[in-house]
């Protein structure tokens, strides 16, 4: 499992502004658009960290967004801290 985490609380409010901007009736489509707006946000450097990494899908928990892939091989983690991060994935069973 290849697992990325971001702990900074303005990038997590820009992803929360953007989902209440930004809804799609697709979920697939909706984390998609999160993602790329993510990526959009992010400096260079963190950018690299993520390269190869394929995501479909995302959960949102009260302090953090995680998003995954079908097979939850990979993981990136945007949270204020850890303990929303284990609440979250213990919940999906990552």
């Amino acid at each position: 499992m290849r697992r990325v985490e971001f702990h900074n609380s303005k990038l997590l409010e820009k992803l929360c502004d953007h989902l209440e901007k930004n809804r799609f009736g697709d979920w697939n489509t909706q984390s998609i658009n999160l993602y790329q707006h993510f990526l959009k946000m992010i400096n260079t450097s963190d950018y690299k960290q993520l390269q190869g990494i394929k995501i479909d899908k995302y959960e949102m928990h009260s302090g953090c967004i995680i998003f995954y892939d079908d097979e939850h091989i990979n993981l990136v983690i945007v949270s204020f801290d850890d303990t929303d991060v284990n609440e979250l994935t213990k919940r999906i069973g990552i």
